[in-house]
């Protein structure tokens, strides 16, 4: 495991001497630094994912992934504390470590069946395949990219670095199937992914798919020195991107998102593109005639949003508190079909104890938000539409008259919620 030495001096007068002598000794810790990772974010992560451990009941099964898991110290760290968090607290805990490295093999295994988890030994990638493994003599280092693993093994005395050919798994179809699968009731998802530069490719993956919208919480160790100098531009605009991309893309986006970036991995070296990207868009008004001052049209819809936060509160709210899952009769009423409409978005009356409104709004078809907003006035102008199910792969929305939220099925890019939020508030 790679050490830090963490030093403090004490310092002690010996008061039956004049002048006082002063006797110093030095008190020295090793520090282990997979312990703590990203610091004290990554210790506010782990926090409240051991307090959602604590209040989800026995019933929720957890769900904690360490890609890159090197020596696996700090997801042996977390299953300590959660074995102390709550009695049987490690036992809701589903542990998943993945590490390629042969000379950890043996370890993680041992880890993996001390915690009743999975280890698998090889690299995480975007599908199944035989990859070259790069082995720096800082094992930290090794890495599918040759670039991150030979910056670390003193290149001026050494320019070659060992490879191996090392398996790969689909980490996106690994994740969904592992969660989507338990026989459980979920709990959290906590993602850690520590690649070695590698989260450039995994995470394009891991987004389209959905599996980045299972987790709560997600610690990513980034690489951007170690990416190709005519990729970093991309790498740059994708890292600053990401958080926007699963608030707007998932039902649930994560409650908590840490960008661990070393000084030494990510800074200090040069970006191709950037300064000319950068320009185009400082200097392009100075070369446009005629322009139209956008800057005008935003300023007055972003007071006209300020004059009407509730509006944008109550949907969000709406949003945040839902389940992920349909109730258990929506596949029995068949909603989960075509089927005849309610008129209720007419009318504003509704029939039986469950019905389907059909969403035609262009705005509400390409942003989520108003999608929902769209939903929760047709539900509340529906007398008997107590619940609420939104589809965003049929983009429809179902209404029940009951629904048990705390036994919801699983069904993927659905969630459902009780419908007061609107009723309660008034205009959307």
């Amino acid at each position: 495991a790679r050490l830090r030495l963490g030093c403090i001096i004490v310092r002690r007068e010996h008061s039956m001497q004049r002048p006082p002598a002063l006797f110093a000794f030095v008190l020295c810790v090793f520090l282990p630094d997979a312990v703590r990772a990203a610091g004290n974010a990554g210790g506010k992560a782990v926090d409240l994912f051991l307090d959602d451990l604590r209040k989800g009941g026995k019933d929720k099964i957890s769900f904690l992934f360490e890609v890159g898991a090197n020596n696996g110290l700090w997801s042996n760290h977390v299953m300590k504390r959660a074995q102390q968090a709550c009695p049987g607290g490690a036992s809701r805990v589903r542990l998943t470590l993945i590490e390629p490295q042969q000379v950890f093999a043996a370890r993680l295994r041992a880890m993996a069946s001390l915690w009743r988890g999975t280890f698998f030994p090889a690299a995480a990638w975007t599908n199944e395949t035989t990859l070259s493994f790069f082995l720096s003599s800082f094992s930290e280092a090794s890495s599918l990219s040759e670039q991150m693993a030979l910056t670390f093994n003193e290149p001026e005395l050494h320019p070659e670095v060992r490879s191996v050919s090392v398996p790969t798994i689909d980490l996106a179809h690994m994740m969904l199937s592992a969660v989507h699968g338990a026989a459980a009731a979920r709990g959290s998802v906590f993602l850690k992914l520590d690649v070695e530069s590698a989260e450039y490719d995994l995470l394009p993956r891991l987004l389209t798919s959905g599996a980045l919208c299972l987790c709560d919480y997600i610690l990513i160790e980034w690489h951007l020195n170690a990416v190709a100098p005519g990729k970093r531009l991309a790498g740059v605009l994708f890292r600053n991107q990401l958080d926007g991309l699963l608030a707007r893309g998932c039902a649930r986006p994560p409650r908590l998102i840490i960008h661990d970036e070393d000084y030494r991995n990510n800074y200090g070296e040069p970006v191709p593109g950037l300064d000319k990207l950068a320009s185009r868009y400082a200097n392009a008004a100075a070369h446009l005639r005629n322009k139209r001052n956008f800057g005008v049209a935003s300023d007055i819809i972003a007071q006209r949003s300020i004059r009407r936060p509730r509006a944008v509160s109550t949907v969000t709210a709406w949003l945040r508190n839902a389940s992920e899952g349909v109730c258990a009769h929506y596949f029995a009423d068949g909603l989960g079909r075509q089927r005849r409409e309610t008129s209720a978005r007419t009318t504003g009356r509704c029939e039986g104890r469950s019905g389907k409104f059909a969403v035609t709004t262009t705005q509400a078809e390409n942003n989520l938000t108003s999608y929902a907003g769209e939903c929760l006035r047709m539900c509340a102008a529906c007398g008997r539409c107590n619940f609420l199910t939104l589809s965003r792969r049929e983009r429809t929305c179902h209404w029940f008259e009951s629904c048990d939220v705390r036994s919801l099925q699983r069904l993927r890019l659905a969630v459902t919620g009780p419908a007061t939020l609107p009723k309660q508030a008034g205009a959307l």
